[in-house]
């Protein structure tokens, strides 16, 4: 052959060597590679863990109860109803006290009152006992309860000493609901009274200790007299 032939042949053993790896080398290839599958890997989701709170319950100490106060819900009335206003020989003049404690109060009605009076006029009250001294006589202690109406006859007398003409009578004092004095309500009051004639002889008063001396004298008179005549 000459060198043109072997160059032509040579060519085509090389396409046909080139031809053959270009089929067979990719099927041997791929026998021999195992497929790796590839497993995905765990998915890791975490659960939150629930904390318990811990609550503590502080039971509050049972407070003191106070006392509850001692007040009006509504407003006593006490005010002075003319009787008779005119002083007379035979006719001592009147006024009467009137208190009015309501219902609705649910407490005791205390009241202190005084009343000043002129020179040769003085006051005695049939139900209960004043105290005079210096021209002031004092009431005692009065105690109305609730829903009770109190009315308190006053009697104003003359003696020969009185002055003819009008005096007037000054009412002062307080009054509180049961024993609390702080709130307290004062008294004002005044009444006119006319001294028409003077009586001619001013009857002897007998004080309480002047009676007991009275009846124990007497007693003890009666007690010798009889002694004697055993």
């Amino acid at each position: 052959m000459d060198k043109g032939e072997k160059i032509a042949l040579a060519s085509v053993i090389i396409a046909v060597i080139s031809l053959i790896a270009f089929v067979v080398y990719p099927m041997l290839y791929t026998s021999s590679i195992t497929p790796v599958t590839l497993t995905p890997a765990p998915i890791i989701t975490s659960t939150p863990t629930t904390i318990p709170v811990v609550t503590s319950t502080i039971t509050p100490a049972p407070a003191t109860p106070k006392p509850s106060e001692e007040k009006f819900r509504v407003g006593p009335t006490v005010r002075l109803r003319p009787v008779i206003d005119i002083i007379e020989k035979k006719q001592d003049g009147i006024v009467e006290l009137y208190i009015d404690n309501p219902s609705l109060n649910d407490v005791v009605l205390h009241m202190e009152a005084h009343v000043s009076v002129p020179s040769g006029i003085h006051i005695y009250s049939e139900e209960y006992a004043w105290a005079t001294a210096a021209g002031v006589a004092y009431a005692p202690l009065f105690e109305i309860p609730p829903g009770t109406v109190r009315t308190i006859s006053l009697h104003i007398k003359a003696d020969e000493n009185a002055r003819i003409g009008q005096h007037t009578l000054h009412f002062s004092g307080l009054y509180y609901p049961g024993n609390n004095k702080d709130h307290y309500n004062p008294i004002s009051l005044t009444y006119p009274i006319t001294v028409k004639e003077l009586p001619t002889e001013t009857p002897a008063i007998i004080s309480g200790f002047e009676a007991v001396l009275a009846v124990t004298g007497s007693l003890a008179v009666a007690y010798l007299v009889r002694r004697k005549k055993k």
